[in-house]
Order: structure tokens, then sequence, then C-alpha cells
């Protein structure tokens, strides 16, 4: 009985130490992040209703989803970010990362994930060396305030950033604006880490791909997961 015992341990230590290698492995160095989906910033301005902002809506959330569904076979990091006192994700986004084992949630105080005085910076950027990431694909909401800054943040402390167009919003305007579109001011900053911007629906090229700084500050790409 005893020897049943230490073989089914082992075995199950085996089994975890195998996970944890598989996912390191997978995830490839990159991540997603997904802030502030919480439906009190697509309805506290009493617009949520108003022209084509349910349909913007509504296709946000999907494409976040998807993104999801694809982090999470590859098995990559995922964080989402909550600003704390505002509710939790929208339910399809809890739905989606519901039983998924490398992924968490952080709460924030301050706008970017990444800000010098939010409580959970410091958390969140362990938690990201911990994985080896290096490349972080960062949407959700609103586009001109929290997203921006995270990938400002995420930029200061040395990641890479993608943004994905189709997965961000803004919800401050009367008429949302989605897609999101950050263009060329976040490639001004000299930061250590850069940015590029994927439009249209090319999300697919984050998950095989990863951006590699040259000599000369270029940002280029090697393919990072084989399809």
């Amino acid at each position: 009985m005893r020897y049943s015992i230490v073989l089914a341990f082992a075995f199950v230590t085996m089994l975890n130490i195998f996970l944890n290698n598989s996912v390191a492995a997978n995830s490839a160095g990159s991540a997603l992040i997904v802030v502030d989906m919480q439906r009190y910033f697509a309805e506290r301005r009493k617009t949520a209703d108003r022209g084509e902002n349910p349909m913007k809506l509504q296709q946000a959330v999907a494409e976040i989803v998807q993104l999801i569904e694809k982090a999470k076979k590859a098995r990559m990091p995922i964080i989402v970010t909550e600003y704390v006192g505002h509710g939790p994700s929208m339910e399809p986004i809890r739905k989606a990362l519901e039983g998924y084992q490398n992924a968490v949630t952080f709460l924030k105080n301050e706008n970017g994930l990444f800000d010098m005085y939010n409580k959970s910076t410091q958390a969140a950027i362990g938690w990201l060396r911990e994985r080896e990431v290096e490349d972080l694909l960062i949407v959700g909401a609103n586009g001109g305030t929290c997203v921006e800054l995270s990938i400002m943040g995420a930029m200061k402390n040395g990641f890479n950033v993608f943004g994905y167009s189709q997965a961000t919003a803004d919800f401050n305007p009367e008429l949302y604006i989605y897609p999101y579109r950050f263009g060329d001011r976040l490639n001004n900053f000299t930061y250590s880490g850069k940015f590029k911007e994927i439009v249209g629906n090319d999300a697919d090229s984050f998950f095989s791909r990863r951006m590699v700084v040259t000599e000369a500050g270029v940002v280029d790409s090697k393919v990072l997961i084989s399809r």
C-alpha cells in the first residue's frame, strides 16, 4: 500500500513538472494581456445602446475571446486586469478562461498595469519574468487610456509589445472607437521595448512569430511557434 502511494505521488510530481515545462516551452516567450474588459467602462456614460455601440462591443469581446482560445492552444500565459471597484471582466471572457491554469487576474488602481503607483505592477512583472516572457499582446479597453498606458509601461520595462486593433476598443467617446488604432505615435518613444501594431484580422501572426530587435534598432520577426 505504501509503495503504491509513493508511486502515485511520484507520478503526480513528474506530471506537474512535465506540464509546467510544456507551458514554458509552448508559450515561447510571449503572453496575452487583456486590459479592463469590465462592463462598467462600456456602460458608465449611458451610451452603450447608441448607434453601432452594441455591435462594436460585441465584436470586441468576441475577438478577445478568440485570442484567449488561441493563447490557450499555444499554452501561453494570460494576464487579465480589472480596475479595482468596477466589477469583474465580462462574462464571455471569464468563461473562456475557466480551468486554464496559466492565467492570472491582477487588480489595478492606476490606469496602466505597469504604472509606478499601481499596487500590482511588481507582481505582474515578476509573474511574466518567471515565465521568461519577452513579447506581449496587449488588448482591451479603453484604447486611449488604460491600454495605451499599459503598452507604454510594458515598453519602459523592456517588453516588446504588439497592439491589435480588432481586439481593442475605446468606450469613452459617445460613439465607441472600434477597431482602435494606435498608429505610429507609440514608436516615437525611446523605450527599451518596441511596439508593433497588428491591423486587420492578422492576430495569428502574434501566435506564430515574435519581434526581434536588430542592432540597427529595426523590429523584425522570426518564427516562434511552428504551425
